[in-house]
């Protein structure tokens, strides 16, 4: 039987082969000898973190006067160096494209990208776990007419970014008396010593209503909990070793796109036999 591989948002660059060539085939070897499967979840979370924001960068290029003016703005958001340096290789792209001086072509170009990585996440990942914790945001998709694609990109954008009040994830956590795997973590040293732990131990101290603005600071937890016992999860980040040590399920850490870049370069070289 072929092992069930569950990829967590982390990792779902390199499974979409949307990384170095270096880095998707590191992926492919570690889960040659099985399936790729996702959850609602974890397509709410890849919405999120990447199709939301082009979402804004085309909007925002949209309402500017011209493209140098919008990369201006959505470089203000920001203070960490690579994310400006991704702004400075997107005005790279559509400099390329010859759209820098069109900010309707621009915005519909950047609309277009964002929707095609939908699309292609639905295609790599048609098979998802059974949505225990049952997600509203993550079965949201387009109606998409490439005659108005800023306007649905749009439309999908609001009605992902409006909370979900009435989430069944507050039963799926059962704040009010937790047990089983929920107390288990609340109760792992290892685990409240991180970030999401102790984001997941307010709330629970708290007894706060998870709407979707909680629920995304506690995702890691969420997607730990949904893991089917038997199978493997796939992650980078390095907050599931201590989630699933602490669960007891499986799962592999995928090294990093600078940790395989640096693999390459010590590993042997094939060599023709002759003497250097």
């Amino acid at each position: 039987m072929k092992t069930k591989y569950l990829i967590e948002t982390s990792a779902i660059r390199a499974a979409m082969q949307d990384t170095t060539p270096a880095h998707a085939a590191h992926f492919a070897q570690l889960t040659a000898d099985g399936e790729l499967w996702v959850s609602v979840y974890i397509r709410k979370e890849f919405i999120r973190r990447w199709v939301c924001d082009a979402a804004r960068m085309a909007m925002t290029i949209a309402q500017c006067s011209t493209v140098d003016e919008a990369l201006t703005i959505l470089e203000q958001d920001f203070s960490i160096r690579s994310v400006k340096g991704t702004i400075a290789t997107l005005a790279s792209y559509l400099r390329e494209r010859g759209q820098i001086f069109n900010t309707r072509a621009a915005a519909e170009e950047v609309a277009s990208l964002a929707l095609r990585k939908l699309k292609m996440f639905d295609k790599v990942f048609p098979s998802r776990v059974n949505n225990k914790c049952r997600c509203q945001a993550g079965t949201i998709g387009p109606n998409v007419d490439y005659n108005a694609l800023l306007t649905e990109l749009h439309v999908l954008y609001e009605r992902f970014m409006a909370t979900v009040r009435d989430c069944g994830v507050n039963s799926f956590l059962h704040f009010s008396r937790p047990r089983g795997s929920l107390l288990k973590l609340l109760n792992d040293a290892k685990v409240l010593a991180l970030s999401v732990g102790q984001r997941l131990s307010q709330l629970q101290e708290s007894g706060a209503w998870i709407t979707c603005r909680e629920c995304a600071r506690i995702g890691d937890v969420i997607i730990a909990l949904e893991q089917p016992s038997s199978w493997c999860l796939v992650h980078i980040d390095a907050a599931f070793n201590d989630l699933c040590q602490c669960l007891g399920t499986k799962h592999v850490a995928l090294a990093s796109v600078k940790a395989v870049a640096k693999m390459s370069e010590h590993a042997p070289r094939p060599t023709d036999g002759t003497p250097s």
